[in-house]
């Protein structure tokens, strides 16, 4: 019986000596995680949970339902649903097309312009695709140019975009065609005198974008930033507001802004380039 006790005492000490371990080591991960997390809470927003992958026990949690954005993990999520939906082998689409017989080098309908949400369309494949047309020697379009986006549905922003989200690159509204990402570079050099305005133009220009230049020259420290491009919507056109002051030794400053209707910006670029080419 006295041995038994003894056992079970001594099992009873080992169990708590092993269960203070534990304790402490716990209080170290924890610790050791604080420290981590210190150095970067005055610059981010930081949720975590972790969870042990043997008995699903909670290790560390902290702000763990707190909503946050999930920003760019959210691609691992739509490249892996693409790849399994899409196959490897997948290719966007934009082509060429019309609605009409060319006669002598002459298209009798429309010539249509159709995307299929290529995300990386660029000025160059729009010039590509005009040149096979000129290698058909087509040189005349009797009908409409048209833009054909119909690939898509209405929906141009994505849940939970915010207002002023329309001013960042990379909320550019989602469409069937949309050249170069649907941006446009705000580009902006000093002038040589001061308390005159800074020198302000886009590349390439579009149809219902205004600028509205209040920046001036200041003689001020070249790194210091105090010049401010904003977007606002003005009578059904977007209004790039340039504010603040810019150094006389400043380096040119771009900006990419997106524009708020992608298909008028292709359809702009493409008639301009078969102008030129046809």
């Amino acid at each position: 019986m006295c041995n038994r006790s003894r056992a079970c005492f001594g099992l009873f000490f080992l169990l708590v000596a092993l269960r203070c371990f534990a304790y402490a080591e716990s209080q170290k991960f924890h610790q050791e995680i604080e420290t981590i997390l210190s150095s970067y809470e005055k610059k981010a927003q930081i949720g975590l949970h972790v969870i042990s992958l043997g008995t699903h026990a909670t290790l560390f949690e902290k702000a763990k339902q707190q909503p946050f954005f999930p920003g760019s993990t959210t691609k691992l999520f739509v490249a892996a649903a693409a790849l399994d939906v899409l196959k490897p082998q997948f290719a966007f689409r934009t082509e060429i097309v019309t609605n009409g017989p060319t006669v002598s080098g002459i298209v009798q309908g429309d010539l249509i312009l159709k995307g299929s949400g290529d995300p990386s369309l660029k000025i160059k494949d729009l010039e590509d695709l005009v040149f096979q047309l000129k290698l058909k020697n087509i040189k005349e379009v009797k009908g409409n140019i048209i833009i054909d986006g119909s690939e898509f549905d209405d929906i141009k922003l994505g849940p939970g975009w915010l207002w002023e989200d329309n001013l960042h690159a990379r909320c550019t509204p989602v469409e069937a065609l949309v050249l170069n990402q649907g941006l446009v570079d705000v580009w902006i050099k000093p002038s040589d005198v001061a308390m005159m305005s800074p020198v302000v133009h886009i590349e390439p220009v579009v149809p219902g974008i205004v600028i509205e230049n209040k920046a001036i020259m200041a003689q001020i420290d070249p790194f210091q930033k105090s010049l401010k491009v904003k977007k606002k919507l003005v009578k059904g056109k977007d209004v790039i507001a340039v504010e603040g002051a810019m150094s006389l030794k400043a380096a040119p400053l771009k900006f990419s802004i997106p524009v708020r209707h992608p298909a008028q910006f292709a359809a702009t670029e493409f008639s301009l380039i078969l102008n030129f080419c046809l």
